[in-house]
């Protein structure tokens, strides 16, 4: 029977609706409403990688593949070897994208104390502050030869160029696995120390712990520094494995030996574990020269191992890997690394004062750099590459003697840019934009909520705890938590309580499409001894305390106030706190800071023993 025009268009508006609903199913799943971009993003491929696949019709598939039957579409997923298949209308709904498209594997690469310009791509340190007249060097000129796996990830991903973390490393670790400031639970004051039995709360629910929920399994391999007594272990919270060191905080590189330092009390006892047990590698020799115990090479071997043993496996599960390498952070106050890596180093530097502590250091940031090559190796190798969300951070700003920090203002445990905000990026093969760099401001909490979102973690809402304060400081709906029911709680999964909130929001469509982030402010810290420091826009406001001088014994201390308009001035060199025409501003952040600081949980902190915690009286006013 010949077709008349009238047929044809029915057929055509039938097809178009049937486009249409499913588009819809898609954006309201994923975005709430319409996604990033309209309604057209959608059929014009512009965002065709939000779940990981291009939705096409059956005729766009290539002659090769037949048909669908009953108008349904082809399908195609990331991996251009993979095969096309068929989802008729009826199959075309939320629990087939979670399942089958929207969980990748996700390894989540962290570094110790890695400055925001110590990568090859921003200047690979080069040269150190105060020295930047050295022959062939200029600020920011890239050093391809420093880390050029870390600079190849920021080239094929997105680079997060407005990156911020807590100015230490215990409370950015919460943070990051949290998706809560640490001023929700106590860990606002500092690190946890060797001697502490303290940790994270045990009744904060951990990313880990949601991962499983949706068929993840979990591992982490390298530094906690969230607990090492029993109850707060990583396998008693949400992992299901967990290799290497240190727990306690910084480590003999070689020995994996606590105790160096003249506050951490810890007698040379070894920090190296396995599943939550002392492990012992078998070493013979304990010296620098042993460089087969090196610990960054032995994450990063056991990482390999790890996804070689997921891969054939047979499992149909995702893999969550949480990589924390102990380097860069120094140990005992030395840099330690194989001299094969410092051999490589400029020697540029003769000229310089304490050009071997710069060696020392840029070694073990090529070091660390070559392993994290192997790890993304071991990917490619068994397959994963393809389907594996990778995030790279810093857990803070980089050490005053050595780091590049360059164009900011502080280091480590400073409250100024170079302190807290680092070098963050993303990935995920045909999902990700390649070498696109987003500016909108982002927080070490926002990965909790955004990783919970994409693999389809449902969680319970309740009001925002910051709206009823007043002070909300995001678009996203929080999770809540409860301390855990059990006869020992302590050693039991914490579960959801619909009273407590979650600050991160959900920063995936920024990352996609640059999507303006829905947020009223970044906090950063609100601590009775370092300070305390908010960010509403441009605007940064920082209240801290400013120790007298060590010449002048008896002399007191005092609060500080600072005000600095991050758009024209990153660098942090004008002070506008005393300019009249910001008054009102001014008041305003302050009451901001305040108002966070009433509602603070108790600063958990366990001094040395025989030693007090100094009390420091006012505040910023």
């Amino acid at each position: 029977m010949k077709l008349k025009p009238g047929h044809w268009i029915g057929i055509l508006g039938g097809f178009c609706l049937i486009v249409a609903a499913s588009l819809l199913a898609v954006s309201v799943y994923q975005y709430g409403a319409s996604p990033p971009g309209g309604w057209g993003s959608l059929l014009t491929g512009e965002i065709s990688g939000v779940f990981g696949t291009a939705l096409k019709p059956k005729d766009t598939c290539g002659p090769e593949f037949p048909p669908c039957p009953d108008d349904g579409f082809c399908v195609r997923e990331r991996d251009p070897l993979s095969e096309a298949y068929c989802i008729l209308p009826e199959e075309w709904d939320e629990e087939h994208f979670v399942r089958r498209l929207s969980k990748p594997h996700i390894l989540l690469v962290v570094l110790d104390d890695l400055g925001y310009s110590d990568v090859g791509f921003r200047g690979g340190g080069w040269p150190p502050e105060g020295h930047e007249d050295l022959p062939g060097h200029k600020p920011h000129d890239p050093a391809p030869d420093h880390t050029p796996n870390i600079d190849a990830l920021a080239r094929d991903g997105v680079i997060l160029d407005q990156f911020y973390v807590m100015p230490v490393c215990s409370p950015s670790r919460a943070a990051l696995l949290t998706g809560r400031y640490p001023i929700r639970y106590g860990m606002q004051y500092s690190v946890i120390r060797p001697w502490a039995t303290n940790g994270l709360a045990t009744d904060e629910y951990l990313l880990p712990q949601a991962l499983k929920e949706v068929g993840y399994d979990t591992a982490v391999i390298g530094k906690w520094h969230l607990g090492h007594e029993t109850p707060y272990r990583p396998t008693n919270r949400g992992f299901d494995y967990y290799y290497g060191g240190p727990l306690r905080g910084t480590i003999d590189f070689y020995t994996h030996k606590i105790g160096e330092y003249e506050d951490w009390d810890g007698g040379g006892v070894r920090s190296w574990y396995k599943d939550g047990e002392l492990y012992d590698e078998g070493r013979v020799g304990e010296g620098e020269g042993d460089k087969t115990y090196y610990s960054t090479k032995l994450l990063a071997r056991d990482a390999i191992s790890l996804i070689g043993e997921h891969a054939s496996s047979g499992t149909e599960k995702p893999l969550f890997l949480y990589l924390a390498f102990n380097a860069v952070h120094k140990s005992a106050g030395r840099f330690q690394v194989p001299r094969r890596w410092i051999s490589k180093i400029d020697k540029d530097l003769d000229d310089i004062v304490d050009n071997q502590k710069k060696r020392e250091f840029s070694g073990m940031i090529r070091s660390a750099d070559y392993w994290i090559g192997k790890v993304f190796e071991a990917l490619e190798e068994n397959g994963m590459d393809q389907d594996t969300l990778i995030i790279f951070l810093s857990d803070n700003g980089g050490h005053k003697q050595v780091s590049n920090n360059m164009p900011f203002r502080g280091y480590k445990a400073d409250l100024w840019e170079g302190g807290i905000r680092v070098t963050a990026i993303v990935k995920w093969p045909g999902v990700t934009p390649s070498g696109i760099t987003r500016t909108e401001p982002m927080h070490a909490v926002d990965w909790f909520p955004t990783i919970n979102k994409l693999v389809g973690f449902d969680s319970p809402t309740s009001e925002s705890l910051s709206t009823t304060l007043g002070i909300a400081s995001g678009s996203s709906k929080p999770i809540g938590l409860s301390k855990p029911k059990s006869d020992d709680p302590s050693l039991t999964a914490s579960t959801y309580d619909s009273d407590r909130h979650v600050d991160g929001v959900d920063i995936w469509p920024t990352i996609l499409t640059g999507a303006e982030i829905d947020r009223n402010d970044i906090l950063i810290n609100v601590n009775k001894k370092e300070g305390a420091m908010v960010r509403v826009g441009r605007w940064k406001y920082i209240c801290s305390w400013m120790a007298p001088p060590e010449d002048e014994p008896g002399a007191e201390g005092w609060w500080e106030e600072e005000l600095y308009d991050l758009q024209t001035d990153e660098e942090e060199e004008n002070n506008l706190v005393d300019e009249r025409a910001h008054a009102s501003r001014l008041a305003k952040l302050r009451t901001r800071l305040q108002t966070y600081k009433e509602h603070a949980a108790e600063e958990i902190y366990q001094p040395k023993p025989g030693k007090k915690v100094k009390e420091y009286s006012g505040w910023c006013e």
